[in-house]
């Protein structure tokens, strides 16, 4: 019997889905669990906290944030691989990607938190940084993204100093 390409296309893929699934043994930390093709693709969602908040003023022009990863992966958050810059007239969002986890199974204890030096290009003024990963709708719905205001931690102290 010959195949119909078609019905090739979905044995491939029903055999990859297969591949992807784990066997739900426990990892060292907790329960493992395998991802699908999309859900690799949304491991490079990534959180970020301003470093050391009393540093930060309205001069600065670099921001030194932690990353973290979004998705389960063993604890590490890995390569940040992109962060993106947006100014705008009220705020400066900043959005971090990270590298998808090699592998397929991982268990979900928190990630730590890589340091990175972001570049903005110019001063902060009197904008908030917001973390741009709390309009995907994966993180909005989490703890990291409560708020997406990282500073200042609130408007109502008027404007941030060196302004």
């Amino acid at each position: 019997m010959r195949l119909r390409p078609v019905n090739a296309g979905i044995i491939v893929l029903a055999l990859s889905l297969v591949g992807c699934m784990g066997d739900g043994a426990p990892g060292p930390h907790g329960p493992s669990r395998s991802l699908t093709p999309e859900e690799v693709i949304e491991e490079s969602l990534a959180t970020w906290q301003v470093t050391d908040g009393s540093a930060v003023n309205g001069d600065d022009t670099k921001l030194a944030i932690g990353v973290t990863r979004l998705g389960c992966a063993n604890g590490e958050t890995g390569e940040i691989s992109d962060v993106d810059v947006q100014l705008g007239d009220d705020q400066v969002a900043i959005r971090a990607r990270v590298e998808p986890p090699p592998g397929s199974a991982y268990n979900c204890l928190g990630n730590d938190m890589v340091e990175v030096q972001v570049d903005l290009g110019e001063p902060i003024g009197d904008r908030m940084l917001v973390d741009g990963a709390c309009e995907h709708p994966r993180a909005a719905t989490t703890s990291a993204c409560d708020t997406d205001v990282r500073w200042p931690l609130s408007r109502d102290d008027g404007p941030p100093a060196g302004s």
